[in-house]
């Protein structure tokens, strides 16, 4: 965000949403760093936050328009459902969804052009 009143803010925009694929559903969210904290996107002051029409397949699909400052840094999480192997009546009625998940953190950063951009690793 900001680092004074002259900063230039960029129109950056981020897709959320949730979909049907094997094993479960997939998400894909964002954060923002914003006053020393991962806030997320949706929830940083100023968003504005549009439903999509669903599709196919999707659980929920939003677009959260931000204006953001060179070197904000973002963060992508993707979660997936794990492949399971064969299970049973019992197996399934037990099964920890939480650990059947894998999640991904990507971080991202505004440009000093106002593009986002992955950052390397």
């Amino acid at each position: 965000m900001p680092r004074n009143q002259e900063e230039q803010l960029f129109p950056i925009t981020l897709n959320e949403f949730e979909k049907i694929v094997p094993y479960g559903v997939a998400r894909q969210t964002w954060s923002v760093h914003h006053e020393g904290r991962w806030t997320a996107a949706r929830s940083v002051p100023g968003a504005i936050v549009n439903s999509l029409p669903s599709k196919a397949g999707l659980v929920w699909e939003r677009s959260i328009d931000l204006a953001l400052a060179s070197g904000t840094r973002l963060e992508q999480l993707v979660e997936m459902p794990k492949p399971r192997r064969q299970m049973d009546a019992f197996d399934i009625l037990t099964l920890d969804q939480a650990s059947q998940t894998l999640a991904r953190k990507t971080p991202h950063y505004v440009t000093d052009e106002g593009q986002l951009n992955r950052t390397g690793r």
